[in-house]
């Protein structure tokens, strides 16, 4: 077996295409870790989706068998929150919507004594947003205090690569029929007789419609949560003036 990598993997698109990048490409050994939010609805199906993933590509891709580590998982509530890395968190998210794994991620590793284990942040290109993204930041050469104390302990791979850079090498791979078994929404909901479809409303659910992965959700509630979202950020802006 080649280099072992570690890897927060979700069973989401991004995670799942680094999964194969490492598998595929670059014919390394894979160790992926996933840690449980209880109070996530999604998680039980992210779980689901990475067995079936996992079976997938050692169906498709035989040598793969001995590369794919089983997933590591770990409960939320086993992490002891480190003060100096929430301190951090809440000076971003004080700045920007931040998202709250990461003080849990971060605070895992040092637990744990990882580091350079890969977390999948890609670059979002968008015209509209007036402030430098997550991805700038992180590049930048002088990363302010604050997202070195969160992301040190951090591989970033895919941070030069925005989504539609990911989905020609998908595509130049022959990986679309596993791609499209990944799961993003944080709030499914269950239709009888049919299964879990995407909420349309959760932020992971209005970042696929922007970067055209809407097809993946249901047409009303793709409609419905561009309202709901609207309503919502309109109301904490009155709220603030």
């Amino acid at each position: 077996m080649g280099e072992k990598k570690k890897i927060f993997w979700t069973g989401g698109w991004d995670s799942t295409f680094r999964l194969l990048q490492l598998l595929i490409n670059e014919e390394k050994t894979v160790e992926p870790y996933y840690l449980i939010d209880h109070q996530r609805r999604s998680y039980k199906l992210e779980i689901d989706r990475m067995e079936q993933i996992r079976e997938r590509i050692i169906n498709k891709y035989d040598h793969t068998k001995e590369q794919l580590i089983p997933v590591t998982y770990y409960n939320f509530e086993d992490i002891k929150l480190d003060i100096e890395i929430v301190q951090a968190w809440r000076e971003i998210k004080n700045d920007r919507h931040f998202g709250y794994q990461y003080k849990w991620l971060a605070s895992f590793c040092k637990q744990h004594g990882l580091n350079e284990i890969e977390l999948c942040v890609d670059r979002r290109d968008n015209e509209k947003e007036p402030t430098p993204t997550l991805a700038d930041i992180l590049i930048s050469e002088n990363l302010p205090a604050q997202y070195h104390t969160l992301f040190q302990y951090f591989s970033l791979p895919l941070i030069g690569l925005s989504k539609t850079d990911m989905i020609q090498i998908a595509t130049k791979n022959g990986w679309e029929d596993i791609l499209t078994m990944t799961w993003f929404c944080h709030h499914p909901i269950h239709i009888p007789f049919y299964g879990e479809v995407a909420c349309g409303i959760c932020n992971p659910c209005r970042i696929a419609v922007w970067e055209g992965f809407g097809d993946r959700i249901p047409l009303i509630n793709r409609y419905a949560g561009s309202i709901l979202k609207k309503a919502y950020h309109n109301l904490k802006l009155n709220r603030f003036r």
